[in-house]
């Protein structure tokens, strides 16, 4: 879904942007990124909708990097011997998600409160969803 360069543009606005576990993308290279991160949205979305998702909330594209990361790591982690230890690690992704949604919506729109107003009201919307019964089953079979 992402070129090379994208990658790296949206490495560089997660510093910029000074967003909460940014640091976790050090441990990949770009090409590794390019591979895992796959924009807003589950995987189970077909790569259309994605798309469709991002390219209308372009501002939150860093935040769903670190996003995919987490989830990305769940995977390679495999369950936990706790499914309460699981349901914090994946609600806690989420609020990080609606953290990083206000920082970026700040960073990128101070001078324009309507359009900081809005990337924060889909930041909220997005973890709401993803914190669904529905997201915490995708997170647990991912």
């Amino acid at each position: 879904m992402y070129t090379l360069e994208k990658i790296k543009a949206l490495r560089a606005r997660t510093i910029n942007e000074r967003l909460d576990d940014r640091e976790i993308l050090d441990q990949y290279s770009d090409e590794e990124l390019q591979r895992i991160c796959n924009g807003i949205g589950p995987d189970r979305f077909p790569w259309w909708l994605r798309w469709l998702v991002t390219q209308m909330h372009p501002t939150l594209e860093s935040v769903a990097m670190i996003h995919d990361i987490q989830w990305y790591e769940r995977e390679l982690r495999g369950a936990p011997e706790s499914e309460t230890l699981d349901r914090e690690d994946f609600y806690a992704s989420n609020d990080m998600f609606r953290k990083n949604g206000y920082k970026a919506a700040d960073y990128n729109y101070c001078d324009n409160k309507i359009m900081c107003y809005k990337v924060r009201w889909d930041a909220w919307k997005f973890s709401k969803l993803c914190g669904t019964s529905y997201g915490f089953e995708s997170w647990q079979t991912s």
